[in-house]
């Protein structure tokens, strides 16, 4: 087929016309589902603001803007006023949704419905519906996509070559064939579902009752709006996404068809071009056996790299490319042979990408590529994509997976990098472990406890069904093994004289003879210090001793019957129940390790290890098992619980901060393995 009859020119530049054409189609379907979105936390937002009224309304409750935690606890488990129930389910009606479902759990006795009931049906009909609207919006999309890019590249083609290629034109089979390809392993229909279902259950969370106690109605309100930003995020991301890859499957079976071999990738030239598109920029390939998201685009979420018909023979440097130029912003042009790499490389050109993050909210549980100054760039979706690939072959439930999944939502493109390369070292590791309690096997390298043992997420009163905290704290321990060969884990000459009873070598960088042990022995020690002489004052003062005060505690060395007495009195007084228990036992732990089970709060029913462990391990146990409880803390309680931490343990929750901050970063540039 004559394809060159045309300029090569000509061919690249309807290549980049019909990206423009396909994005301008794509826009439309966004636009509608920006809608969809915010209808439906809209209707949302309606429901919950009148379930609350109606409560304020009938049951004369005396708080105000707040809700106490007992008066939370109420309202959660209160029936719902019947006529309120039935305004309620004419709204759903009105809205298109079933409500047979909802009325076959509650076996129609509007008497058992409580407010939490109705609030998480709220949530799982408008997510139920507007999964069903997205996937049926995306159907349409992708067809209209298909169709256009298959009708525009046949134009292009039959305008360059003089030929009538009007029988060459995608029938219904297949464009039919092309949306149903996994091209990463799974259908669109399937990541639109598990984007709503992640949403969802975030949503649920808002409402729990340690969210709802002691906050007023409008941060509420504020963190669904949020979430609503987060939901419309995922959403444009995804379609974007998903239309580039079955853009690219178009255009590669159009090629096919008319007897063209080979593409070319051409990648964007700005400064928020991601690495892998970087690296891939003018490479060529066959079009026989091209892999979407291997081989051609897309190569990461909202990738913008496109695939174009290579014709052997001709002479791109006569072609020119358009660059956005990064010192003015100006567009440019460059000779069409000129890679990426080549471009930034020349001079007056920025030694790095300054590449910036959209505008979403904190908690989104997508993100973009992004960049730490002098540090390779981090794509989010990759690294959670590796991360569950590396758990793939251990036997997590449905739950487990979702729950598991939310927690990496949550972390930074950095953190999750760090996490990644931590995995490396699970293969060991066994999570469906049920003959004894977790623990951290150090001469085995490898983590065995189950999941499904969630005692500290049940006594807090989290909505995930996995021990995702005993996860973390354990692999923190596997964490703390593995940086010890390296420099984190140098011993201090000093610091081994200042310790010559601990014979024992060191097999851990959390070892108080290493710089870093060293400095959160030091702020755990000001911590359990600062809280025993607060217990003091306070028995003091009730005691009304006068003249004869009990003396502080400066040190934990030496400590009088009075001192242990007071501390844990003061302990069963202010945290007295099993929540509050569970929230503080990086600090009652601590305490007994500490002081080498002289203050025992375990036995006195908190949290913590024995007195046997807690003699045993002293303060190398007190470092050791506080940054395992940290990083659990850091990655998988709410802000609630770390505040509760926070408080009670300031300096070490600081120290520990940055101590994890500095490992983040050594992970950019480091493998995190055993030797």
């Amino acid at each position: 087929m004559p394809v060159t009859r045309r300029s090569i020119d000509y061919w690249e530049k309807r290549a980049v016309e019909r990206q423009k054409t396909y994005e301008n189609v794509l826009a439309e379907y966004e636009n509608r589902l920006r809608y969809d979105y915010k209808q439906a936390f809209t209707n949302i937002e309606t429901d919950i603001q009148t379930i609350v009224g109606n409560y304020r309304k009938y049951t004369s409750q005396r708080f105000g803007v707040y809700l106490s935690m007992s008066d939370a606890q109420e309202f959660l488990n209160s029936a719902m006023n019947p006529e309120l129930y039935q305004d309620l389910l004419t709204a759903w009606q009105g809205r298109g949704i079933d409500i047979t479902d909802m009325l076959n759990r509650t076996g129609n006795y509007t008497s058992r419905i409580t407010n939490k009931q109705v609030i998480r049906s709220t949530i799982n009909q408008e997510m139920n519906r507007l999964g069903k609207n997205e996937v049926e919006f995306d159907k349409l999309a992708f067809r209209d996509v298909i169709q256009n890019v298959g009708d525009r590249t046949l134009y292009d083609v039959s305008r360059g070559t003089g030929l009538d290629l009007s029988m060459n034109r995608l029938n219904s089979d297949d464009i039919d064939a092309i949306m149903s390809t996994r091209w990463s392993g799974e259908m669109f229909s399937q990541r639109v579902w598990n984007n709503t279902s992640v949403l969802g259950d975030r949503m649920k969370s808002v409402f729990t009752l340690q969210q709802l106690s002691n906050r007023p109605t409008s941060e509420l309100m504020k963190e669904l709006v949020d979430l609503s930003d987060v939901g419309q995020y995922a959403c444009s991301r995804l379609i974007r996404t998903e239309a580039n890859a079955m853009r690219s499957l178009t255009e590669q079976k159009v090629s096919k068809d008319l007897g063209l071999k080979k593409y070319r990738i051409i990648a964007t030239l700005d400064m928020r071009t991601s690495e892998v598109c970087q690296e891939k920029d003018l490479t060529i390939g066959e079009w026989e056996g091209a892999e979407v998201g291997i081989d051609i685009p897309p190569f990461h979420p909202n990738c913008r790299s496109i695939a174009v018909d290579y014709f052997e023979n001709e002479d791109y440097s006569k072609l020119e490319r358009i660059a956005k130029d990064p010192v003015t912003g100006k567009t440019t042009y460059i000779p069409g042979n000129m890679t990426y790499d080549q471009w930034m490389k020349r001079p007056g050109m920025p030694n790095k990408p300054n590449i910036t993050k959209p505008k979403v909210a904190k908690s989104a549980p997508v993100t973009p590529t992004t960049v730490t100054p002098n540090k390779r760039k981090i794509d989010r979706d990759v690294e959670i994509k590796q991360i569950n690939d590396k758990h793939s072959n251990f036997q997590f439930s449905v739950t487990n997976k979702s729950d598991f999944n939310v927690v990496l939502n949550d972390m930074t493109p950095e953190q999750l990098n760090m996490y990644n390369k931590l995995s490396d070292n699970f293969s060991r590791n066994t999570y469906t472990y049920r003959r004894s309690g977790a623990a951290y096997y150090p001469g085995e390298r490898s983590v065995k406890m189950s999941l499904d043992s969630y005692a500290y997420e049940k006594k807090i009163g989290y909505s995930r069904q996995s021990a995702l905290s005993t996860k973390l704290h354990e692999e923190f321990h596997q964490l703390d093994h593995i940086l010890f060969e390296t420099d984190f884990g140098k011993l201090d000459p000093n610091l081994v004289r200042q310790n010559p009873t601990m014979w024992q070598p060191p097999r851990a960088f959390t070892d108080i003879r290493t710089p870093y042990g060293a400095k959160m022995i030091s702020a755990i020690d000001q911590d359990i210090i600062a809280f025993m002489n607060e217990a003091i004052d306070l028995s003091n003062a009730n005691s009304q001793a006068g003249m004869y005060p009990h003396p502080k505690v400066t040190n934990l060395v030496r400590l009088s019957k009075d001192d242990i007495l007071s501390t844990m009195s003061h302990l069963l007084t202010n945290y007295n129940d099993q929540k509050t228990r569970a929230q503080i036992s990086m600090f009652t732990d601590a305490v007994g390790l500490s002081t080498g089970g002289r203050i025992s709060p375990y036995a006195n029913g908190f949290w913590g290890h024995d007195n046997s462990y807690n003699k045993q391990r002293g303060k190398n146990g007190a470092t050791s098992e506080t940054w395992a409880n940290f990083g659990a803390a850091f990655f998988t309680d709410n802000e609630e619980t770390k505040t509760v931490i926070k408080k009670i343990m300031p300096k070490t929750w600081t120290t520990m901060t940055e101590i994890l901050s500095e490992i983040i970063d050594y992970a950019l540039d480091h493998e995190i393995k055993y030797k």
